[in-house]
């Protein structure tokens, strides 16, 4: 993945914390862009990431309003079944998948019954 993508999230390797902006190339561009043009661009800061942490937006939030990020862990309290899942990046959409990689359906993005326990 060294295509430009925004909103995604990953730890820092300086702080160990996770950061959210645009991802390229192993780092986070955070803050504004300063200066651009054809052959460069200039950003407040590089932030050098792992990226075994990286998760993009998945565009919902979990019953607390917190944003949903790919390879988040949540629980499905759905029916009264806690279900612990993960999210998974699916060509252009996101699943949830249990811990045998099982897709639980009837779970949407922007649910009341999603949980995030991964918290930032």
């Amino acid at each position: 993945m060294n295509e430009l993508r925004t909103t995604v999230r990953a730890k820092s390797l300086i702080t160990g914390k996770y950061i959210k902006g645009a991802y390229f190339d192993g780092y986070i561009l955070e803050g504004s862009m300063i200066e651009a043009n054809d052959e460069y661009c200039v950003v407040e800061q590089w932030t050098p990431i792992d990226k075994d942490t990286l998760g993009a937006f998945t565009g919902g939030y979990d019953m607390h309003n917190k944003p949903i990020y790919e390879n988040n862990n949540v629980i499905v309290h759905k029916l009264n079944v806690h279900k612990k899942c993960t999210i998974l990046e699916n060509g252009t959409t996101f699943m949830f998948v249990d811990d045998n990689g099982i897709r639980v359906r009837g779970v949407y993005k922007n649910n009341d019954d999603v949980e995030i326990v991964d918290r930032d």
